[in-house]
């Protein structure tokens, strides 16, 4: 009789294990097999409207979704990356996604259940990338002197929009009329700027969240439809330097700080309040953080040969104001080198001005001593960039400079 009682307590322990050790088997097999059933279900036709089952989540998702959206329901295992790439064929847009599904308040965390609804885009197409490819790498591996005028080029009849303006008809004698800066000289100078915030805009972050951006690189903008921005618009991206405040070479007034003019952003896609843009043109390293303002095409300034300077030069009545900075704050500027002079568009400065450059001499009462000439390539309203012609002598910051 013992020896039955104990049987029968043993089998009942048997099957108790048995009944333990695949319970778990056969619930994953019935988990995994429903997963893979919602993970191949496509979203639902436009026009039909969706209701969501009740689950538990952390977020406060839609009960019910409108008609005409396509909805993914979220399984275990996705991610919004995941998502972008099925959906939109490119997993780099997964912050569509996530706009569109304004509760969800942490793209890193979504959950099971939960709806998603699943936006259209608009990109620039395949063309328009294989075109900023083809550039990038043309202005990467290129000098960038082809930008220079040629007597051919002037001669032409449709060189003129490329370089700024629509027409050479105004040139009357080609041989005595010359560019007097590069591409480079235009569209990759320094300059300085009053604020330290001076733009709106900024680039506040890239694909893969690292500091350096380069040529061909993917970044965010803090700006999109909210502020009418479009595919296809064009940022300058504006570095501030924090080491070089700029003061007044002769009151120490504070005038501003200096702005490293990096390269070109394109915008590729735009969302409510921010964009993704792509660097088209690399001056400088570009860095999260930098601001940006759009772009705006500078023509070359035309000059005619210009006469050796003289030893005296008679004052003018225009305006007079000092150099305050030289490009990468170099300490003399000499033949085609980079400066900034305290004059902009307050004072009347134009866009292919020419300056003399200047010292006032040492002993009053005699003759200011010239010491090169210079021409105006960038305005701002309060100080431009120019770039020197000719020299005599060294010039330095805190020299002056008349314009003529």
């Amino acid at each position: 009789m013992n020896t039955k009682k104990v049987f029968i307590f043993l089998a009942a322990v048997l099957i108790f294990l048995l009944m333990i050790f695949f319970h778990p088997v056969f619930a994953q097999e019935e988990t995994e097999e429903e997963t893979a059933t919602a993970e191949t279900a496509p979203p639902p036709p436009s026009g039909e409207g969706t209701v969501v089952a009740k689950h538990w989540s952390k977020y406060a998702y839609p009960e019910t979704l409108p008609a005409g959206q396509s909805v993914h329901i979220i399984v275990k295992g996705d991610t919004l990356w995941d998502l972008a790439g099925k959906y939109l064929k490119n997993s780099y847009l997964w912050p569509k996604i996530w706009e569109a599904n304004k509760y969800i308040t942490n793209s890193h965390w979504i959950y099971p259940g939960d709806p998603l609804i699943i936006p259209g885009v608009q990109v620039v197409s395949d063309t328009d990338i294989a075109a900023l490819d083809g550039a990038a790498a043309a202005a990467d591996q290129q000098d960038i002197s082809l930008y220079e005028f040629s007597e051919s080029d002037l001669a032409g009849t449709d060189t003129g929009d490329e370089y700024g303006y629509e027409d050479t008809d105004f040139i009357d004698d080609i041989a005595s009329i010359k560019p007097v800066a590069k591409y480079f000289d235009i569209h990759c100078y320094d300059t300085v700027l009053p604020d330290e915030n001076m733009f709106d805009a900024a680039i506040i972050s890239s694909e893969m969240e690292t500091m350096n951006i380069r040529i061909g690189d993917y970044a965010y903008i803090d700006l999109g439809e909210d502020q009418n921005i479009k595919v296809g618009d064009i940022f300058s991206v504006m570095h501030r330097d924090h080491l070089r405040p700029v003061e007044h070479p002769e009151s120490s007034k504070f005038l501003g700080w200096v702005y490293k003019n990096s390269g070109k952003i394109k915008v590729v896609m735009v969302f409510g309040d921010f964009a993704i843009v792509r660097v088209i043109e690399e001056c400088r390293t570009i860095e999260i953080g930098d601001q940006i303002r759009p772009f705006k095409k500078l023509p070359v300034p035309l000059l005619e040969e210009q006469e050796s300077i003289s030893y005296y030069v008679e004052p003018s009545v225009r305006p007079t104001g000092f150099v305050i900075y030289s490009q990468d704050g170099r300490l003399i500027l000499g033949k085609n080198s980079l400066g900034v002079v305290e004059l902009g568009q307050s004072d009347g400065l134009e866009l292919g001005d020419t300056l003399l450059l200047y010292r006032e001499n040492s002993v009053p009462g005699l003759p200011r001593v010239p010491l090169g000439t210079a021409v105006v390539l960038v305005v701002e309203e309060d100080t431009a960039v120019f770039k020197v012609l000719q020299t005599r002598f060294e010039i330095m910051v805190g020299d002056l400079a008349e314009v003529r």
